[in-house]
């Protein structure tokens, strides 16, 4: 009974995930990030509540169905990128109140790299895939701005950011907890 109440809540988690994904291509380009930060934290919830085998599960099927069924495969991509990153704040999590805790600063260390590398990868991505990062900040800084200058502010941006997910996340889980009793 208790396999079959975890596959089920995956597959719930996963289905609002991959909805997620949909509502990231049809709602305003402001809010896609966001339905997809809530999309990897659904998946991240889905391992808090069943176990990491079932969290990486609930990913890899919201990946493959985003990828069949929404209409902007890229942010398929970003999704991916993201709920990997809350999955490894979440085992980091409960490594560090386990037997051998896992140092706080040791933790935070090892999120800080796993952000940057996710943040390098997209925007080598984006750089492929998409066009120049110039694009982004059109209308925003003056255009007179060297290009080293407009990644610096990117990468800040995009490392501040990192290191406020996982604040969100134990927001979302605690959120979610107060909210839905199983």
């Amino acid at each position: 009974m208790k396999k079959t109440r975890a596959i089920a809540l995956s597959g719930l988690f996963t289905a609002l995930a991959v909805i997620g994904m949909i509502l990231a291509d049809t709602i305003l380009i402001k809010s896609s990030l966001f339905c997809l930060l809530v999309a990897a934290f659904l998946c991240g919830y889905s391992a808090y509540v069943n176990g990491a085998a079932y969290g990486a599960g609930t990913v890899v099927a919201s990946f493959l169905l985003g990828l069949l069924l929404a209409p902007g495969k890229l942010h398929c991509f970003v999704f991916l990128g993201m709920a990997i990153y809350v999955l490894l704040c979440h085992m980091l999590e409960m490594k560090s109140v386990g037997e051998k805790p896992v140092k706080k600063w040791v933790a935070f260390l090892i999120r800080f790299a796993a952000w940057t590398v996710f943040l390098a990868a997209a925007v080598v991505a984006y750089t492929l895939f998409i066009g120049d990062l110039k694009e982004l900040l059109t209308g925003i800084l003056p255009e007179q701005i060297p290009d080293i200058f407009i990644i610096l502010i990117l990468t800040l941006i995009g490392e501040v950011c990192g290191l406020l997910i996982d604040p969100a996340y134990k927001q979302f889980i605690h959120i979610m907890d107060r909210h839905i009793q199983f």
